[in-house]
């Protein structure tokens, strides 16, 4: 699963939920037509025009048409898609780095820590049943 901000390469598997938000950030600030659209999400136009006929139809985002050109904007609504979204993306991707395993062959240890550790295992009382 792609998560991070950086997931408008092009090559990328992304899930309609990743899409969706990307369209909406790449409208977000500014009204956009749809060639910038497709370059910023890296799509094609087939692709685009099936989520923005979605994201209009759910009222994520607002189509005008501004000297013979129809502009995309996102809506209140889609603005608010778009803060939950990236809460929940930040939750899992903590979580997810949180509980990362960690590759001991990876780790460096301080050669003092380890003898140290060493000594004390030694030390413990050996309990003899």
């Amino acid at each position: 699963m792609l998560l991070h901000k950086n997931y408008a390469r092009a090559g990328t598997h992304r899930s309609a939920m990743e899409l969706i938000a990307l369209i909406l950030e790449a409208v977000k600030n500014n009204s956009a037509t749809l060639y910038p659209l497709m370059k910023y999400t890296s799509t094609n136009y087939a692709q685009l025009k099936k989520y923005l006929e979605l994201l209009i139809g759910i009222g994520f985002i607002e189509a005008c048409v501004e000297d013979d050109k129809v502009l995309y904007g996102v809506s209140g609504r889609g603005l608010a898609f778009l803060r939950q979204y990236n809460a929940l993306r930040d939750i899992l991707l903590s979580a997810y780095y949180q509980n990362k395993p960690v590759d001991i062959a990876e780790e460096k240890y301080n050669q003092s820590d380890v003898q140290q550790d060493v000594a004390t295992d030694l030390a413990a009382p050996v309990i003899k049943r």
